[in-house]
């Protein structure tokens, strides 16, 4: 259809070259077909001959933005504004290529004209509270949401980002019932549970994050996020094999994930399965050898397999790493006390102590 309509247009272009009205259409015909760069010598010819068409402006704008050539199509999306102050086309995409730019606060300006000129504008509102959302003023984005779902109740987008959003400011209960509407509105859509189990998850609503993580995995299998935090919640719970089981799937749709590597490691650390958790931390670390807590917890473990020289080498890279970890101080002055070393010992407990007081009564009485 679109390559009808440019041989159309170049049908008359032929026998009329100054033809503004065919250069800008041919123009957008070009851009429906993705070919951009064709649509902008189009229009820039529809430019030469007329300075002041904001349309050819506002269409050529557009081609910039699909090139990535931002600062060309606010340049052309400004000219527009400039010739027609009423048009909230033109600000929306001069407000959308600022957000590419992250200049979210020119961004919030242009949505805001947009929306004065036309105030129904649902897209102005989703992008201003998306655009709120990214400056961390989240409750003006719970207004812009709400306000575009008074316009459009079963706009599961707006239902979604208002729910993400109450979910950033710990309104919880309320965000489940934005997740939940979602779901009734799109019950096969697999982000929705995932939300919803975020959410009941922050609520310590184990079971339930549970069997929303279930709903994800069913429609999507592969999701390596949805297996993780399914273990996570099954770690809470103390389902140890059920967490272990679903760390292991999402390791091998992920073999280099750290952080479900370590949290499998700390399932098999509460089974005392202390080889596989020595294993795991191992693999974290070659993954990622600045994560502190996997040196912590590795350290730990070599303590408990009598290890003392390791348990002295790990928690003392986790504490070059993060010198406020008072277990990684505590479980060193634990290996220097069963090696005899009781100065580096007494000065290890006193350091555990000033940062967890409540380590205070597991200190061997031979060390206070």
């Amino acid at each position: 259809m679109h390559e009808q309509a440019i041989r159309d247009l170049s049908q008359v272009l032929q026998l009329d070259p100054a033809n503004i009205a065919a250069l800008n259409n041919r123009g957008i015909e070009y851009s429906k077909l993705h070919q951009h760069e064709q649509a902008i010598r189009d229009l820039s010819q529809a430019l030469q001959l007329d300075p002041d068409n904001a349309t050819a402006s506002t269409n050529r704008g557009e081609a910039y933005f699909h090139l990535g050539q931002f600062d060309l199509a606010v340049r052309d999306f400004s000219d527009a504004i400039q010739l027609n102050p009423k048009s909230s086309q033109a600000f929306y995409n001069r407000a959308f290529t600022f957000m590419k730019q992250n200049q979210l606060d020119l961004a919030v300006r242009d949505f805001s004209y947009a929306i004065e000129l036309d105030p129904n504008d649902v897209g102005s509102l989703l992008q201003r509270g998306e655009a709120y959302s990214n400056l961390n003023q989240l409750d003006l984005a719970i207004r812009d949401f709400s306000q575009a779902i008074e316009l459009e109740p079963n706009n599961v987008r707006a239902l979604t980002l208002r729910g993400i959003a109450r979910s950033g400011c710990n309104l919880h209960e309320q965000a489940l019932n934005d997740f939940g509407t979602v779901i009734e509105l799109d019950p096969d859509h697999p982000r929705s549970y995932f939300n919803r189990a975020v959410a009941h998850l922050q609520l310590d609503q184990l079971d339930l994050a549970i069997r929303d993580y279930s709903q994800v995995i069913r429609l999507d299998p592969n999701n390596v996020h949805a297996l993780c935090n399914r273990g996570f919640a099954h770690q809470g719970l103390g389902q140890l094999d059920l967490a272990i089981r679903d760390y292991s799937q999402a390791l091998e749709l992920e073999p280099n994930n750290d952080e479900a590597l370590c949290n499998r490691a700390m399932a098999h650390q509460k089974l005392n399965q202390h080889h596989q958790a020595i294993q795991d931390f191992s693999r974290a670390i070659e993954l990622a050898p600045t994560n502190s807590h996997a040196f912590a917890n590795r350290g730990a473990e070599y303590l408990r397999c009598n290890h003392y020289e390791q348990a002295i080498q790990d928690t003392s890279r986790a504490i070059e790493l993060d010198p406020t970890n008072g277990n990684a101080w505590f479980n060193r002055a634990v290996a220097y006390s069963t090696l005899n070393q009781h100065e580096q010992a007494a000065r290890d407990f006193e350091q555990a102590i000033a940062l967890d007081p409540s380590l205070t009564e597991h200190v061997p009485e031979r060390e206070q």
